[in-house]
């Protein structure tokens, strides 16, 4: 059995500016070797290939989608404006991805773009092909000795460097990590 490895899925910060106006500063994040897209500014809905839904949340859904350019896959988060607008946090969503986007952690989710239209804001994100914590701890009620000390140690070096960036994590609990299992 292998080690279990910890990501970070989400992030709750102070608020900015409006989420409506997101600027591309969020574009300066680094693709994986060989994946970046050759015109980031261009992204439509049209350059994915939309695959199943990976969960639905209060502000949008999550689909697995892959781009059609060169069949990289990523989470594709759709959030709808209106439902931001209507809870009045905007300058939470704007200010979460881009603090997403200049986090860069083998335990922390990547954002790697956005584009929206009058409607709705896309957020291109890592895609984690895993499990949340309070998923595995609900079918198994426990883990091993050895996951729980690299867990807690993959937590420790993400929490550390969120730390030392001075971005605070207002949301940890187990349904916000999520879990390589290569242990099963």
């Amino acid at each position: 059995m292998e080690p279990t490895s910890l990501s970070f899925s989400c992030m709750d910060t102070p608020a900015g500016p409006s989420l409506i106006a997101l600027q591309h500063s969020v574009t300066d994040n680094h693709w994986p070797d060989g994946a970046q897209p050759l015109n980031q500014e261009a992204f439509t809905i049209d350059a994915f290939e939309i695959g199943h839904s990976l969960g639905k949340g209060k502000f949008g859904n999550v689909c697995l989608t892959h781009l059609k350019e060169n069949h990289f896959t990523v989470a594709l988060k759709v959030l709808f404006k209106s439902q931001i607008e209507e809870e009045e946090s905007e300058c939470r969503h704007r200010r979460e991805a881009e603090i997403q986007a200049h986090l860069q952690h083998p335990n922390i989710l990547c954002l790697y773009h956005y584009f929206h239209y009058a409607l709705r804001v896309s957020l291109i994100l890592e895609y984690a092909p895993w499990d949340e914590l309070h998923k595995e701890l609900q079918r198994n009620h426990a883990l091993e000795r050895q996951h729980t000390v690299t867990i807690m140690e993959e937590f420790e070096d993400a929490l550390t460097y969120r730390h030392e960036k001075k971005v605070i994590h207002g949301d940890i609990k187990a349904e916000t990590l999520l879990l390589e299992l290569r242990f099963r």
